[in-house]
């Protein structure tokens, strides 16, 4: 009786998991004076990205260079336009591609880029860019659980079956 319990206590861990954790953002961005971090994100078709001014004491906007979006029509002419301090920019990418934006108080020497890949093959990375990241990403977490949840219901079933002969 026991060992369900426990094995019962994991699998509503695991399930609680993958409920609240589910996928995280694609990509954010955090925006404060004179920098975006990070100034390159990687996404897919049809994810958004946002840009989040966190903390600061002058006004910033996110603008692509070939205007495809911008965070505030009217910067910096109207500074009450501009994005401040706590404020927050959201755009879905809707084609494949290498996005540069930057600011328009700044101008260029603040900038990054959104690297957007299509959904059905590859898309190769820009001449001069590094590798993309194939490492640890926000799925990998289920997938330790469930192998934890797997190895301690065998050692269960294991010791069960040990206590049965014994």
């Amino acid at each position: 009786m026991r060992i369900r319990s426990v094995a019962a206590l994991l699998a509503a861990a695991f399930v609680l998991t993958m409920a609240s954790g589910g996928p995280a953002l694609a990509a954010s961005v955090t925006i404060g004076d004179n920098f975006y971090s990070p100034n390159s994100v990687t996404i897919s078709v049809g994810q958004s990205v946002p840009w989040t001014y966190i903390s600061g004491s002058t006004i910033h906007s996110v603008t692509a260079d070939n205007g495809s979006f911008n965070s505030s029509p009217g910067c910096p002419g109207d500074v009450n336009a501009c994005m401040h301090p706590g404020d927050s920019y959201s755009h879905t990418f809707s084609t494949a591609g290498t996005f540069s934006y930057h600011c328009l108080v700044h101008g260029f020497a603040m900038s990054g880029t959104v690297v957007v890949s299509g959904g059905g093959g590859s898309t190769p990375p820009p001449t001069g860019s590094s590798l993309p990241n194939t490492g640890a990403s926000s799925s990998t977490g289920p997938f330790i659980w469930l192998g934890l949840l797997f190895l301690v219901a065998g050692g269960a079933v294991l010791f069960a079956l040990r206590r049965r002969r014994a």
